[in-house]
C-alpha cells in the first residue's frame, strides 16, 4: 500500500507539469513516506487530444471550469478520467489521496473526480491543497469545503505551502493550516502565518523534485523548476511575502546541476523558473550561467542548447553589465516577465518597485540586442495613479511597440487590493478607503483613492488596451475573459464615448478597428502563444 499519491485536477497549463507534483513526492519520500506523483492534467489531454477533445484546454474554452458546460459534457469526460484513474491511481491503494487544486475555477471538476475515485477508494483520506485553497477568497472556500466534506468529496483541506505540512498530516499530527485558516497574531486578520524556515537547506530534497512518475515532460517538453523563494523587493501590492518573508535560495551552481541532470535524465531542455525574481540575487545568477557554459550548455552546441525563463527586475548598467547580458543570451535565457507595472517612476517608486526609466530603457535595450524575449507585466489603477502618470503608461507602449523582441503585454485586470500583501493588509496606512475587501470582487471593485475609483479603473484598463491596439501591440491575452468590467462600468457610470471604446476594444479581431501590420502582429501573437503554453 502507498502511503502518499498526489495528483492534479484539471485544467492546468500545459507547459509542464506541476512542480507541486514532484515537489510533496520529494519531501514526503525524504521523511519515510512512499509516494507517487502522478499529472492527471497532462494525462487526459494527451489521451484526449486524440479524439478531438483538445480545445478544451484552450484559454478561451470554459468546458472544464464552467458548472453548466462540466455537466453538459460530462458524459463525454468521465470515461477519459475513469480510465486514468484506474491506470494510474487506484492499483496503488494509497492510503492518502492528494489532490492539487490551482484554482477555485476547478471546484466543480474537483468534486466528480473525487467522487469518482471514491467509488474504487472507500477507504482512504482525501485531502486538498494548492493556491485554489486561498485567503483571497475565504467565504467561497468555506462554502465549498463544507459541501464536499457532507457529500464524502473530500475529508480535510489543506492552506499554505504543503512541503511544510504534508509530512506532519501523513503522520497523523494536528496543526495550523490543516482544515483551518491560520492568523495573524499582530493584527487578527486571517492570513498565511509562516513558520520559521531561515534553517531551511533546499539541498535537502536534490534534483528529486523534477522527477515524475509519468513518461516525460509537458506536450510543449517544459519542466518547472525553482531557485529560490521569497523575493528581495517587497513590492506594496504583492502578497509573495506573506508566504515566504525572506529571500531564500539555492546556489548557482546547485541549480545549473538540477537542470544538468534534469537534461541527462529527461532530455529536458526548456525550463520555466517559478522564482519571484531570477535576478534576485546576482552572484548566483551568474555562477549559474557560468556553470552551464563550463559544462557546454550554450547556444552555440545544438547537442546541449537549454533554454530557461522567467520573472525579472530591471537593473541599471552597473549592475548587470552589456557582457553579462550576453553570458545570460549564451547560457540559455530565452524569455523573461518584466514587472514594469506603470510607466511613471513616481507610482513605481510608490510601489517599492525601486528602478528609474533609465534602468527600464537600459534593460529593454539590452534584452532587444540579445534576442531575448521579453513580456511586460503591466498594472492599470494602481492607487496613487493619477491621469498624468496613466498617460506617461501610455506612452510607455509606443515604446514597446516598437521593440521586435516584446512578444505579450501583459494586464490581467483593474488593480487589485490583495490579502496578505502592505495594501491589503493595512490599507488605512496607504490612505485607502473601501467598504469591505473580504471576496474576490472587492479586491478590483470595493476601494478606492482620492478619485481613483472603480469606474475611473475600468476607463483606463480600457483606454489602456485600445491604445495597444493603435500602436500595432497584440491584446493582450487575458483580455478576452474581462468582459464583466464593461458590465460594471455601464451600471455605475455609461459614459457613451467610454462605452464605445470598450466596445471596440472588444470586437478587435472580428472587425479590425484599426489598421496595422499584421505580419507584425500575428508574429507577435505566435510568439506569445508559444512562450505562454496557449497553443492547444
Amino acid at each position: 500500500m502507498l502511503d502518499f499519491l498526489i495528483f492534479n485536477i484539471p485544467k492546468m497549463d500545459l507547459r509542464a507539469p506541476s512542480i507541486a507534483l514532484g515537489l510533496l513526492k520529494a519531501t514526503t519520500e525524504h521523511d519515510g513516506f512512499k509516494s507517487r506523483a502522478y499529472d492527471l492534467n497532462i494525462d487526459l489531454w494527451r489521451m484526449m487530444i486524440k479524439d478531438g477533445y483538445g480545445h478544451w484546454w484552450s484559454y478561451s474554452d470554459w468546458t472544464l471550469v464552467d458548472q453548466k458546460l462540466l455537466d453538459e459534457n460530462w458524459h463525454i469526460l468521465e470515461p477519459y478520467v475513469r480510465k486514468c484513474l484506474e491506470e494510474n491511481v487506484v492499483p496503488h491503494n494509497p492510503k492518502v489521496v492528494g489532490m492539487s487544486v490551482f484554482s477555485f475555477l476547478q471546484y466543480y471538476a474537483l468534486e466528480k473526480i473525487a467522487l469518482l475515485l471514491r467509488e474504487y477508494l472507500p477507504d482512504a483520506r482525501f485531502m486538498i491543497g494548492g493556491p485554489g485553497i486561498s485567503i483571497r477568497n475565504k467565504p467561497v472556500c468555506e462554502d465549498w469545503f463544507a459541501k464536499l466534506k457532507k457529500s464524502n468529496a473530500i475529508n480535510d483541506w489543506m492552506f499554505g505551502e504543503s512541503d511544510f505540512i504534508m509530512s506532519d498530516y501523513l503522520a497523523g499530527k494536528e496543526r495550523p493550516g490543516i482544515n483551518n485558516w491560520e492568523k495573524d497574531p499582530r493584527t487578527s486578520m486571517m492570513r498565511l502565518v509562516k513558520p520559521d524556515y531561515s534553517d531551511m537547506d533546499f539541498s535537502k530534497y536534490p534534483k528529486k523534485h523534477l522527477r515524475f512518475d509519468i513518461d516525460g515532460p509537458g506536450p510543449n517538453k517544459w519542466a518547472y523548476i525553482t531557485g529560490s523563494r521569497g523575493c528581495v523587493r517587497k513590492c506594496t501590492f504583492c502578497d509573495v511575502q506573506s508566504f515566504w518573508p525572506a529571500f531564500k535560495t539555492k546556489s548557482g551552481k546547485f541549480i545549473a546541476e538540477e537542470m544538468i541532470d534534469a537534461n541527462k535524465n529527461y532530455g529536458i531542455k526548456k525550463f520555466k523558473f517559478t522564482d519571484s525574481l531570477l535576478n534576485g540575487n546576482l552572484g548566483i545568477l551568474k555562477e549559474k550561467c557560468e556553470t552551464l557554459k563550463q559544462h557546454g550548455y550554450l547556444k552555440s552546441n545544438d547537442e546541449k542548447e537549454l533554454e530557461w525563463h522567467g520573472q525579472w527586475i530591471c537593473r541599471n548598467r552597473k549592475q548587470i553589465s552589456p557582457e553579462f547580458h550576453d553570458l545570460l543570451a549564451d547560457a540559455g535565457l530565452g524569455m523573461v516577465g518584466i514587472g514594469i507595472e506603470s510607466g511613471s517612476e513616481k507610482v513605481r517608486y510608490h510601489m517599492k518597485k525601486k528602478f528609474d526609466n533609465e534602468s527600464l530603457y537600459y534593460t529593454l535595450e539590452q534584452f532587444e540586442r540579445t534576442n531575448v524575449l521579453v513580456v511586460a507585466l503591466m498594472m492599470i489603477g494602481y492607487p496613487t495613479e493619477t491621469e498624468a502618470d496613466f498617460q506617461e503608461t501610455l506612452s510607455l507602449l509606443e515604446r514597446l511597440a516598437k521593440m521586435k523582441n516584446v512578444c505579450d503585454v501583459n494586464v490581467n485586470n483593474p488593480t487589485r487590493i490583495l490579502p496578505g500583501s502592505p495594501l491589503g493588509d493595512d490599507p488605512d496606512h496607504f490612505g485607502i478607503q473601501y467598504t469591505q475587501l473580504v471576496e474576490d470582487k472587492d479586491f478590483t471593485a470595493n476601494w478606492w483613492y482620492d478619485d481613483n475609483d472603480y469606474a475611473t479603473r475600468i476607463e483606463r484598463f480600457y483606454r489602456f488596451h485600445h491604445k495597444m491596439i493603435e500602436v500595432g501591440l497584440k491584446k493582450s491575452y487575458a483580455d478576452d475573459s474581462q468582459d464583466k468590467y464593461m458590465k460594471d462600468y455601464i451600471e455605475i457610470k455609461n459614459d457613451p464615448a467610454m462605452v464605445k471604446i470598450m466596445k471596440e476594444v472588444h470586437e478587435y479581431g472580428k472587425d479590425k478597428i484599426i489598421n496595422i501590420d499584421n505580419d507584425i502582429r500575428d508574429k507577435k501573437a505566435e510568439q506569445s502563444r508559444e512562450v505562454l503554453g496557449l497553443g492547444h
